[in-house]
């Protein structure tokens, strides 16, 4: 995976987290981490997981109606640029956190 779909990838779980709740974002932090090393097979994933730390903070404040907007402009970038399997992967492990949060309606609600 390339570093700008790597990128895209932190983005959007860090989005997902942001709309599931304060109470989500360990949980979030947890899955990406299992993400980034089991499926991408990164050892080192540490620096990954604290710029996912970052974009958490820095999106934290924002509303959801422009959370929702960005989710949609980041996920048509990816779908262009990332392998359908890689796709199905990545959408389990968003509907993993929405399942371990406990609140799929918000997740993954229509605009």
């Amino acid at each position: 995976m390339t570093e700008i779909l790597l990128n895209a990838v932190l983005n959007l779980f860090a989005l997902q987290a942001v709309l599931l709740g304060a109470e989500s974002r360990a949980k979030a932090r947890i899955i990406l981490a299992e993400y980034l090393s089991g499926h991408l097979r990164i050892a080192q994933a540490e620096d990954y997981l604290e710029l996912f730390d970052a974009t958490l903070e820095f999106q934290a404040d924002t509303g959801a109606e422009q959370l929702l907007e960005r989710v949609r402009k980041v996920a048509a970038k990816v779908a262009s640029l990332m392998p359908r399997l890689e796709q199905h992967v990545f959408l389990l492990r968003c509907l993993e956190l929405a399942v371990a949060s406990g609140d799929t309606e918000q997740a993954f609600a229509p605009a």
